[in-house]
């Protein structure tokens, strides 16, 4: 399964679009999660929560080996939020001992399929 987390753009064919963080994780707890998309912010369907606590969740889990590791993608056009949510996956990476592709990092703003998520679309989404 694959779960894009976001509060306001569609996901693309093929993937589950999650609202929450607490839906992302429900779905994580499965262990049938093969890929992961991430937003930071989250304002429009799960106010005070962002993208990382999915992030902080899964570090937790993947340590204790409870779950497989999915690809991880940040999809988030915040410089910030992308940003920390990079700076974590790198961290995932290195006390886990993951192989170097194991986790993907999109440039910021970036779908899993390659497409740019331009700033007139997020902004688009906002008002539909």
């Amino acid at each position: 399964m694959k779960i894009w987390l976001d509060d306001i753009r569609e996901a693309p064919p093929g993937w589950t679009r999650t609202y929450t963080v607490s839906q992302t994780i429900q779905l994580l707890r499965t262990g049938q999660v093969s890929e992961l998309s991430l937003d930071y912010d989250l304002p429009e369907t799960d106010p005070g929560h962002t993208g990382d606590e999915v992030l902080e969740w899964l570090k937790i889990r993947l340590a204790q080996g409870k779950l497989p590791a999915p690809v991880i993608h940040v999809h988030s056009i915040n410089p910030y939020g992308s940003g920390k949510m990079a700076y974590l996956i790198g961290r995932m990476e290195r006390h886990h001992g993951w192989q170097p592709m194991r986790v993907q990092r999109a440039l910021p703003g970036m779908r899993p399929d390659g497409r740019r998520i331009r700033l007139a679309d997020h902004l688009y989404a906002r008002i539909r």
